[in-house]
Formats: structure tokens, sequence, C-alpha cells
């Protein structure tokens, strides 16, 4: 019994995958090794010092931002909610960034293994490796901010929506719903995905008439578990009346440079900070003379080749096809939001995109290596090249943010604050956290937000500078913003603003 057990054992670590452990680990290197090193910005100030309140004092938010979005009244309060649930722990921010970053790495693991499963290992490890090492991806997963916590529900949802339409998994076609709803609760923009949802369930009624009872039940209770979810945010929307501007209703044209660099930079993972940070910025000798991100562009025009691939297959394949034409769609559909958005859109709100466009680039890859018995070494060739390219693009920002990050105005990074907090309690008994009171993003209050979030856990006073500073006379450490006009300007060189002790 001991010998048999024991080959089943050495038989079950056998059949792992490793290849996609691997992967995920890939992807957690770039997304969680340096929780404290990107800059500290005014949204994930304000969404840290709600879940502070939150998991501490029990001040209850229903909208997690302000209510001037036009159309949409606030973001949902998800992206309060989930930090929260850290803060009832710890007082460290960086934690928070941590649980983003899981969520990303699980992201890569869902999509790779979703492709794996309908185009097999090569698609599925090539896709995850690609999007686990795409700079615009890792730049949405070292942070807390309401959209980076979308990947992963964008990620599920691509899996059970193949899963419960396509394989006629019960469950599965419930919990898809449920993931749009998540991954629209993340940001709104996320629900120009649910047409492709519909075209699920449509071309499963068609395709699957004797089910078509149990598709209509769990499609319902999807919908029920999703309107559910976002109570919290319908109270929210409610009680700020869905007011809009006139201004931000009225129709947006948007130039076709404007939209093909928006989606080039998604499909191929080159981001605007990433090429600033790493290029245009900071002098350095190490780097390559030519421009990476040019050379990445070529994944753009790949991946729409291989969308119109897949799409062919769907007259020749028909319902067998429909995995391939789901992921290309999902690649491309999202652009419809620059035609029929009421307000200005930029990357961030078409993010889905990526869960298609790199699906579709490992199906490529793969299928161009089995063209041919030789073709298998210069495809891999190409995707190592992309990868070194993609990974060196990311390097590139670490340096960027270690030596010159500090440098520039609110780009202090949240290590600085943290360490200096720390140090400055054990040599005083008093801090003094000095906020300006002009009025920046969300108004005059940010800067007593940065605070509250950074100088969790230690003894200390934020006063505002109009008003008078306390000093202790058995001493007092006071710390303030350098200039500091409509953005505050956090530590601009990583050092003291001032101390003042004994009097």
């Amino acid at each position: 019994m001991q010998t048999r057990g024991g080959r089943g054992f050495i038989r079950q670590i056998r059949e792992r995958d490793f290849g996609l452990f691997g992967v995920m680990l890939f992807a957690a290197v770039f997304r969680m090794s340096c929780p404290g090193l990107y800059q500290f910005k005014l949204d994930e100030a304000s969404m840290l010092q709600k879940a502070l309140r939150l998991a501490r004092y029990g001040e209850w938010t229903w909208l997690s931002t302000h209510t001037t979005w036009g159309s949409l009244a606030g973001h949902s309060p998800l992206s309060v909610y989930i930090p929260a649930t850290q803060y009832l722990f710890t007082n460290d921010p960086r934690v928070p960034r941590l649980v983003v970053g899981l969520m990303g790495v699980l992201a890569v693991g869902v999509l790779a293994w979703t492709v794996q499963r309908y185009y097999g290992r090569a698609a599925g490890l090539i896709a995850g490796m690609l999007l686990a090492a795409s700079p615009m991806a890792v730049e949405w997963s070292v942070y807390v901010w309401n959209p980076n916590y979308g990947q992963l529900f964008l990620a599920l949802w691509v899996c059970f929506g193949l899963l419960g339409y396509y394989e006629g998994k019960r469950w599965p076609q419930a919990l898809h719903w449920l993931m749009l709803g998540l991954a629209t609760q993340a940001h709104p923009g996320n629900i120009l995905i649910a047409p492709l949802s519909l075209g699920l369930l449509i071309a499963a009624w068609f395709c699957k008439v004797s089910s078509r009872r149990v598709l209509i039940l769990y499609t319902v209770i999807g919908w029920g578990l999703a309107l559910l979810t976002a109570i919290p945010w319908i109270i929210g929307l409610l009680d700020a009346g869905f007011q809009s501007s006139k201004s931000q209703t009225e129709s947006i044209q948007y130039s076709f440079d404007y939209v093909r660099i928006v989606y080039s930079e998604i499909v191929s993972g080159t981001d605007f900070w990433t090429n600033f940070r790493t290029i245009y910025d900071v002098p350095h000798t190490w780097w390559p003379s030519f421009k990476l991100d040019k050379i990445l562009a070529v994944k753009t025009w790949l991946t729409l080749a291989g969308v119109v691939w897949l799409l062919v297959e769907v007259y020749r394949r028909r319902w067998k096809a429909t995995p391939g034409a789901f992921l290309a769609l999902l690649a491309v559909w999202p652009l419809i939001g620059f035609l029929v958005s009421p307000i200005y859109l930029t990357d961030f709100y078409i993010m889905a995109l990526m869960f298609g466009a790199f699906p579709v680039q490992g199906i490529v890859f793969a299928r161009l290596a089995r063209t041919q018995t030789w073709a298998w070494l210069p495809v891999s060739v190409l995707i190592a090249v992309f990868l070194f390219m993609q990974t060196w693009l990311i390097v590139g920002a670490w340096r960027w943010l270690n030596i010159g990050g500090t440098q520039e105005a609110f780009r202090a990074p949240v290590w600085v604050h943290r360490d200096s907090l720390a140090e400055w309690s054990e040599k005083e008994p008093n801090i003094v956290l000095l906020a300006e009171t002009v009025e920046g993003k969300y108004g005059p209050s940010i800067q007593g937000q940065m605070w509250d979030v950074l100088a969790a856990g230690y003894s200390t006073c934020v006063v505002e500078m109009a008003q008078g500073i306390p000093i202790d006379p058995d001493g007092t450490v006071i710390a303030g913003t350098v200039r500091g006009t409509t953005i505050p300007t956090l530590f601009e060189t990583a050092q003291t603003a001032g101390k003042l002790s004994k009097g």
C-alpha cells in the first residue's frame, strides 16, 4: 500500500503543470518585489485613506470618490472594501499594494491556464509569459488604484465565460456574470465587454438547444449575484442623483493617431511612463541606442493578424471556433468605447483588451511554431527577444525610480516616508506633519489623506499650514512638503523638511 501510494504521489507531482507555476513566479517577481518603490498618487491616497478609516473607525462609504464623473456619478466602493480588509491587520500601505500584485499574478495564471485548456500548453505559456512581463500590466499591478483590481476579475470573466457557455458547465455560467459585475465595479469602463457576454449566451442558446433551461437558470443567477454585490454602489449612485455635466456628455472626437497609440501601448505593453522613465529622462550609458517600444509595436500587427485569422476560422469550424472568436473579439471590441463613450477615454478604460490580445499572440506564436519542423527555432528566438525587451523596460523603470524618482516632485516612494517616520518616532516624542491648504484634485484635504495613510500607527499630528504649529518643549519633529501648490510634493528630495528640538 505504501509503495502504491508513493507511486501515486510521484505521478501527481509529474502531472503538475510546473510551466504554469513558472509563469506565475515570473509574474510575481515584477509585481511583488518592490511594493514601496512606486510613487504615491492622489487616487491611491484617497482610496487607502477611506479604507483605513473604514477598517479602524467604522466610517462606512458608499462611493469611493467624489461624484464629479459626468454620466457616472462615482466609482464603486469595491476598491475601498478590498484594502480595508488588510487594514484590519496592519497599518502599512505596502500590504494593500502586495494584494494588488497578488491579484495581478493570479490574473496571469488564470489567463495562461485558460488559453492552455483550449489551444495547448505552448500557447498558454507564451501568452502567460508575455502578459507577465508586460510593462503596462506590471504598472497596473504595483499600487492601489481601482482599475488595477479589475485584472483578476477580467481574467476570470474570460475563463468562466468559456467554461460555462462553450463547455456547458453550470456554475461558471453564473460566475461569468459575477466577474463582469466585479470588473465593472473595479472600473466602469469594463462594461464595454458586456456585449461579448451576450454573444456567448446567444451562441450557446442556438448551439446547445437541449440545455436551454439550465442555461437561462444559471445566467439569471449570475445576474442576481452581480446585482447583489453592486448594492453599495447602487445606493451611492442613488444618493448622488446621477448628476452629469453638459461638457462631459457632449460628443468627443478622437484622432486616429491617438486611438492607434493607445491600442498599441496596451497590446505591446509599452506604456508611456515606462518609456519616459527608461528612455527619455535619466541619462544612462547602459541603455541601447534603439527604441525598444518601436520594436515591440510589431506585436500590435501580429495581434491584428491573429484576430483576422481566428475570426476566419469561424466559417470553417463553426461552434468549435468559439474560444478563438471570443478572444479575438476581446482583442478589438473595447475600442468601440471611443465611439460611444460620453467621457474622455484613455488606456485604463479599455484594459480588457490585454486579456484578448495576449492570448491571441500566444495562439499565433504556437501555431507558427508548428507550421514547419524548423519553425520553432525562429519563433522561439522572436519570443525570447520580446520577453527580453519587455523585461529590460521594466528594469529600466525600476532604475529610474531608484535613482531619479525621488528627485521629481511628488514621486518619492512610499518606503522613504515610512522609514523616516519610524526613525523620527524613536528619537522624538512628537511628530508634526504639515499639510498645504491649496486646493488639489479632490480639495484641500488631499494632503491630510496622504499623511493619514503614510503616518498610520505613529504618534503624529497633522496641521494645516495656515494654523499654528504645536511645539512640545520636550522635542518635536516637523515634517512638511517642499513647495506644494496644486499637487503636493511629499519630500521632493527624500529629506526631512525641518526639525525643532527642546524649544
